[in-house]
């Protein structure tokens, strides 16, 4: 199924319609959109956003969970959206007046104005708000936050001088295991900004302090938890490859069932034969599978040479005949 994206972002007019196909090796419901993608292809059943506005995809049963982007390319403007120019009812004169500090001569200079404030403060994720009114605080006192309070301010801070903005979550991807891996976490996720232009295209940015880098830096992975995602990753695309042919995802399964089938035919026959050991270990391993035979109805004793056929007895006069 091919969807369109309804975040279509200008580009340079050079820049042609790129592919990237994402595959995500854990089985969860996110799926991952790079800023400028306007159309995803995959194995959807369905593809809807949820009450967060956040993409999720509804898998068909058994399908392949990889997804192909198409970002640049023409991007198409969109109309005007009154709900992207909605402010909140806590929205006040004091709020609306220091908003209004940020006016430049057009909307891009506006939204450089707002950047360069923002991006010039602390960032911290432990916060001291007042907490009768947190949002005031944080935006008149300049106080020290994290990146949800900087993208919200932002985006009220251009909606109340007329700019259509809207507020953005997800995750800011930086640690790359490989070519093909990246190590995504849930302290990872962030938050952001788009804004639409005169024009009706809209446009990313992040008004989130570069302090936030030393954040990142603080929480890096040990070089062993590195290896070992690296590895488990390295070892799921293997399996992802050789699940991906019919063929050999056949050969998989029924082999593995052949093995489990054989390896439980051997004990059987070891337990049930006339073997029997005198450690512990062994004889309460001998009273388990006693039980199991009991209740499936499977014969204690099976002919073979490791369980001969029991003798047979019957008197018959003085001297008894047994057999075998």
């Amino acid at each position: 199924m091919r969807y369109s994206i309804d975040n279509h972002h200008a580009v340079a007019a050079n820049e042609g319609v790129q592919n990237l196909t994402i595959h995500s090796l854990k089985r969860d419901g996110y799926i991952f959109l790079s800023p400028g993608t306007h159309r995803v292809t995959g194995a959807f059943s369905a593809l809807s956003k949820d009450a967060a506005g956040v993409w999720t995809p509804a898998y068909e049963c058994g399908a392949d969970r990889r997804w192909c982007l198409e970002t640049g390319g023409d991007s198409i403007p969109q109309t005007l959206n009154a709900e992207n120019l909605q402010l909140p009812e806590f929205w006040d004169q004091p709020l609306q007046e220091k908003s209004e500090e940020f006016l430049g001569s057009g909307r891009a200079q506006t939204v450089g104005n707002v950047l360069e404030h923002f991006q010039g403060r602390g960032y911290s994720l432990p916060t001291n708000f007042d907490s009768t009114q947190p949002f005031h605080d944080f935006f008149l006192n300049e106080k020290a936050g994290y990146c949800f309070w900087f993208a919200s301010a932002t985006t009220l801070a251009l909606r109340a001088n007329g700019i259509p903005s809207k507020l953005v979550s997800g995750y800011m991807v930086h640690e790359r295991l490989s070519s093909q891996l990246w190590l995504v976490r849930e302290r990872d996720a962030h938050s952001w900004v788009e804004w639409q232009d005169d024009s009706g295209y809209w446009h990313t940015v992040d008004p989130t302090p570069i302090s936030i880098n030393a954040f990142f830096g603080d929480y890096d992975s040990f070089e062993l938890s590195t290896w070992y995602h690296y590895l488990a990753g390295q070892w799921q695309i293997m399996i992802d490859r050789i699940l991906a042919d019919a063929l050999a995802a056949n050969v998989v399964r029924y082999g593995g069932l052949l093995v489990l089938l054989f390896l439980f035919v051997r004990e059987y026959r070891r337990v049930a034969g006339n073997k029997t050991g005198t450690d512990g270990k062994h004889r309460q391993w001998q009273k388990l599978w006693q039980r199991f035979l009991s209740n499936s109805k499977l014969p204690a004793r099976i002919p073979g040479p490791l369980a001969p056929m029991p003798r047979i007895c019957q008197q018959a006069g003085r001297r008894p005949r047994c057999w075998q």
